[in-house]
């Protein structure tokens, strides 16, 4: 029998077999185990193999044998020891819900339902990792992989916390019950604890709809619906609550670090926060200094810049040589111009011809026409549609006449309230004596007897005015009136008289309507440069400076003025030359200048030729007589395809010369040469509007007129007067002041007024007077010669002309009364009135005034009556005027008479001074 021997003592076996015997002691008793036995209870009781550890930065490569491995608790990474080096083996998802999924684990493999792609999964059994890609679950990592080693520490578990009687140093803990590890322990002591996962070891459960409360998952769980990215949870009392969003921003990408800084990847940025120079291209950093040329590399490299520091130049490299980088010049004004390409300026811009413009295509402008195409087409749709006529006054706006595009006409503009704004001054009537009318039947009174009387003579009684004259012709047009005031209109005789001028009517039969408005703009001008000249020469006055070929030329056949003006004999004539360069010189007294001339109708018997005015040696004035006015032969044969025509130059020149040049080889006459005078020595100038008719009127009497042709014609006669402005002349309307040719009270004819229709005209007239209402002025017999003598306590003191006494009350109406006599300048014998007071100079200076009550001028005469047979009674003025009211007057040839109560008259004698 073998003695025992100390296991010490014994051989060592130079092999082990798997069914060798070894003897171990258990309890002080030996034993005697088959080896293959002793493996299995190793295998079943031992930690064998690869050591775990964990920390926050990958172990030295001198630490740990090759099959280890390591948790790196900060990056959440496993790394492994393979031949001698520690690398990273696999990374677990940063919980970025778009590249990394979710981690899931398990006691065995997953199967191809379970997961999402990109999560992970861990076999707890095998430690073995996932990850699934495309549906599929492709092993990636494997705790097991190495060699065998020695027993590590051991991780522990129980239902409480570990006491430091468990385990050894080095070991980890796991708390089944709060899911807490522990460890590792170090110096017998264990730390504190870090929870693996939520309580209970709950499933994030995952589907394409909203989890159902009663079928989907547990208490705990959490469910994210992978089409909304929704996230549900946790579950509790069997309630999913409302989800939130796992989408951090639309279209947000995490960062990849894998692609930081690799090719179809992302720069990276240093530590200044600028893009690394490794990770630019070449061309964008390589700008290389030297100190000179010479020091340049002999071969240079394309695609860099070399700047030499001592002329600060830069340069490339060609290939085979460097070239100089030219610098910019700093602005265009400093880069030269070429010969071809010129420069874009302004100047030339304004200076560029429009040649082979065409303004035939009226079309829309097209994106593909060039300029001179579009400019062509916009000018041929503004002429097409903006059909603007001639003329007009400042302040007037065009209206439409019918419903016609483009037939319009000026007018004057409305006032707010509705009505008329009248540009058109009023004008005191104090200066003149004498009343003369000019004008057509309208103004004659066709059809109007006795005792009535038509307006221009009502005018002249109502105004006080010495004499009364009418000058106008039934059947006649407006060169028969301008005859009329030629003969009437003396220079100087013109400071007295009051003009009353209606023109026109009887012009429309010519079908050519703008000469016949020329015509009237003609007549009507040269009319009132008779009425304001102040001095005047016929055109072959002697002492004219003349060169060239001129002779005299009789102007009377053509209703010229030159055999009118007094003083230079019966050879008064006008002057012409068919010869272009003549010329006829005069000196400037400084005052408005007028060149009394003749228009054509530029087809007529008599083509005429004009002429420019130069002053001082400067042309100030081109006139050009052709094709102006209608050449229609008027009642009396005057040869109207020529009309006179008045050349009025504003311009004032002391002492310059005046100098008239021919500019054609056709008759050029010159009339008359006259100058204006002072605007404040002459009586008004009355005008007054063409009336306008029904349009029943107007077809009814053809040729005369049309509401169109009415309308050119008042236009033309605004134009006239707007010639003289600051010239004591105004425009009345009777269109706007209750006459209307088409009321059979108004007009019988529907052309020349009634009794009525001229108290109608009379009222326009007298509303452009100063005053216009307010009191009866004294009526007059017609060429009456009479005195107004003032009396005083002493006796007769002064003797007035009618036309003195009557004064414009401007100074009166705001005077100081407060005292009941008014200190204004005045003579004794002097009236006046306003809307609200009549006024009477009593002394000196002095005035007194009363109330002013009606009637108005308009109804206080209301006609006459013969009472050259003997005075007539109460009830013979009844009889004659049964519409009478109380205060209206009827003037007899030796009584006034006025009514006092509704049966009563009383008449008063006309006193004669």
């Amino acid at each position: 029998m073998a003695n025992d021997k100390k296991i010490s003592d014994l051989p060592v076996a130079s092999t082990i077999n798997a069914n060798d015997n070894s003897v171990l002691i258990k309890n002080g008793t030996d034993y005697q185990f088959a080896f293959d036995t002793l493996l299995q209870f190793i295998g079943s009781e031992l930690s064998v193999g690869a050591n775990i550890t964990f920390g926050s930065a990958l172990p030295p490569n001198n630490t740990g044998k090759n099959g280890d491995m390591f948790i790196n608790t900060s990056t959440a990474s496993f790394a492994q020891k393979l031949i001698n080096t520690w690398s990273v083996v696999y990374t677990l998802p940063q919980g970025n819900n778009i590249m990394d999924g979710t981690v899931l684990y398990g006691n065995n493999n997953p199967g191809a339902s379970v997961g999402n792609n990109n999560d992970t999964f861990i076999n707890t059994a095998s430690g073995i990792f996932f990850k699934k890609s495309a549906g599929v679950w492709n092993q990636v990592f494997s705790m097991q992989t190495g060699p065998a080693g020695p027993r590590g520490n051991s991780v522990l578990n129980g239902s409480i916390d570990p006491t430091v009687a468990i385990g050894q140093n080095g070991d980890f803990y796991y708390n089944t019950s709060t899911q807490y590890i522990f460890g590792p322990k170090s110096a017998g002591a264990w730390p504190a604890g870090i929870r693996l996962k939520g309580a209970n070891g709950n499933t994030i459960l995952h589907g394409t709809t909203a989890p159902s409360n009663l079928s989907d998952g547990v208490d705990g769980d959490f469910y994210i619906n992978v089409s909304t990215y929704n996230m549900f949870g946790p579950k509790t009392g069997g309630i999913w609550p409302a989800p939130f969003s796992l989408i951090y921003e639309l279209g947000y990408t995490p960062e990849n670090s894998a692609n930081k800084n690799q090719p179809n990847g992302y720069a990276g940025l240093d530590g200044t926060g600028k893009v690394a120079a490794s990770q630019l291209p070449s061309y964008v950093d390589d700008v290389l200094e030297f100190a000179s040329f010479t020091t340049l590399p002999t071969m240079g490299e394309t695609g860099k810049i070399y700047v030499t520091l001592d002329t600060n130049l830069e340069y490339r490299w060609s290939g085979s040589a460097y070239i100089q980088l030219v610098a910019s010049p700093g602005t265009t004004d400093n880069v030269p111009e070429g010969i071809t390409n010129k420069y874009f300026t302004a100047a030339r811009v304004l200076n560029t011809l429009l040649t082979g413009i065409s303004f035939l295509t009226n079309t829309a402008v097209l994106a593909t026409d060039n300029i001179l195409q579009a400019i062509g087409k916009l000018q041929a749709q503004f002429s097409a549609l903006l059909k603007i006529p001639t003329g007009g006054t400042a302040g007037q706006v065009l209206a439409k006449t019918s419903n016609t595009d483009g037939d319009t006409h000026w007018i004057d503009m409305s006032d707010s309230g509705g009505g008329i704004i009248d540009p058109y001054p009023t004008l005191p009537t104090n200066a003149g004596k004498d009343v003369e009318v000019f004008g057509t039947s309208i103004s004659a009174g066709y059809a109007i007897n006795l005792p009535d009387f038509p307006f221009g003579a009502l005018f002249g009684q109502m105004t006080g005015m010495q004499t009364y004259n009418n000058r106008a012709q039934s059947a006649t047009n407006s060169f028969s009136a301008l005859r009329q005031y030629y003969a009437n209109m003396p220079v100087l005789a013109n400071r007295n008289v009051i003009s009353l001028i209606e023109m026109g009517f009887n012009d429309f039969q010519n079908a050519d309507n703008v000469k016949n408005c020329s015509k009237i703009f003609g007549c009507l001008s040269s009319a009132l440069v008779s009425n304001f000249t102040e001095v005047i020469i016929a055109g072959n006055y002697p002492f004219i400076q003349k060169t060239g070929a001129w002779t005299d030329y009789d102007t009377s056949v053509h209703g010229g003025k030159a055999a009118y003006i007094p003083n230079q004999g019966s050879t008064s004539k006008g002057i012409s030359s068919n010869v272009a360069g003549s010329t006829y010189t005069i000196g400037s007294t400084g005052a408005p200048l007028v060149i009394g001339t003749y228009a054509d109708d530029g087809s007529g018997t008599n083509p005429l030729g004009g002429f420019t005015v130069s002053i001082g040696g400067s042309v100030v004035c081109t006139y050009s007589p052709t094709g102006k006015t209608n050449g229609i032969t008027d009642v009396l044969n005057y040869d109207n395809s020529i009309t006179p025509y008045p050349v009025l130059i504003k311009s004032q020149y002391v002492g310059t010369e005046i100098k008239i040049t021919t500019t054609d080889n056709l008759p050029t006459i010159i009339d008359y040469i006259a100058f204006l005078g002072d605007c404040n020595i002459y009586p008004p100038a009355f005008v007054a509007l063409v009336p306008e008719r029904s349009d029943a009127n107007y077809t009814a009497s053809a040729g005369l007129a049309s509401k169109t042709k009415t309308a050119e014609v008042n236009t033309a006669i605004k134009n006239a007067v707007a010639q003289f402005a600051g010239y004591p002349v105004t425009i009345y309307d009777p269109n706007n002041n209750g006459y209307d040719p088409n009321s059979t009270s108004h007009s019988a004819d529907g052309i020349h007024p009634t009794a009525f229709g001229h108290q109608l005209f009379l009222k326009s007239l007298l509303n452009k007077t100063l005053p216009s209402v307010g009191y009866p002025l004294p009526s007059l017999p017609g060429g009456s010669t009479e005195k107004v003598v003032s009396v005083v306590s002493t006796g007769p003191v002064l003797n007035y002309d009618v036309v003195n006494i009557f004064v414009a009350p401007t100074n009166l109406t705001g005077a100081d009364w407060s005292t009941g006599v008014a200190t204004v300048p005045g003579v004794i014998g002097q009236e006046s009135a306003d809307s609200n007071y009549r006024y009477k100079c009593i002394g000196l200076n002095q005035w007194v005034r009363s109330l002013n009550l009606p009637p108005s001028i308009l109804d206080y005469y209301i006609g006459t009556i013969d009472d050259t047979g003997g005075d007539k009674t109460s009830a013979a003025l009844q009889t004659a005027f049964p519409s009478a009211v109380i205060g209206q007057h009827v003037r007899g040839v030796n009584k006034m008479y006025e009514k006092i109560n509704s049966t009563d008259w009383i008449k008063t004698a006309i006193a004669v001074a």
